[in-house]
């Protein structure tokens, strides 16, 4: 609990905070994360637990930062990259919030209902014949003039 903490202050220095708790924890949480099936609710629970750790991290490296006595380019963009982490989790954010309540107004609702292939009718004959433009051939691969509807049998015109 105490390196949390040492972390969320700033105190566990910048290289420490960025490299290891961000660049490894990311590889780390990415691999944990293919474990899981996307949509399922381990894999909702792992993001928002995810979003929490890099929350976490990200403003360990804004404040390891700001006490950071090297070279300022490195505070600035160890402060640009935590910025840019923000964002990342504020998009994470917004896009559970749009998904959980798609989902919510979407319960009791019937799933949608795929259309039927469609399929031609010859009338005059009443059979329907399958929706191609390449020819049909029997098991002898013969053309077929016509394929019924039953069982998909091969007819042809004497």
């Amino acid at each position: 609990m105490e390196a949390i903490a040492n972390l969320w202050a700033g105190r566990a220095g910048l290289a420490k905070t960025y490299w290891g708790w961000g660049i490894l924890g990311g590889v780390l949480w990415g691999i944990a994360l293919s474990f899981v099936t996307p949509g399922s609710i381990p894999a909702i629970l792992a993001v928002l637990a995810l979003t929490a750790y890099y929350v976490v991290v990200n403003t360990g490296v804004w404040r390891a930062a700001s006490q950071y006595k090297g070279l300022v380019v490195w505070a600035g963009l160890a402060k640009v990259a935590a910025a840019l982490g923000f964002l990342t989790i504020a998009a994470l954010v917004l896009t559970l919030v749009f998904v959980a309540g798609d989902a919510a107004r979407q319960v009791g609702k019937p799933p949608p209902q795929q259309p039927p292939a469609p399929k031609a009718i010859d009338w005059e004959k009443g059979v329907m014949t399958p929706p191609t433009t390449q020819p049909v051939f029997d098991k002898e691969g013969k053309p077929c003039t016509e394929v019924t509807e039953f069982l998909g049998e091969c007819k042809r015109q004497p």
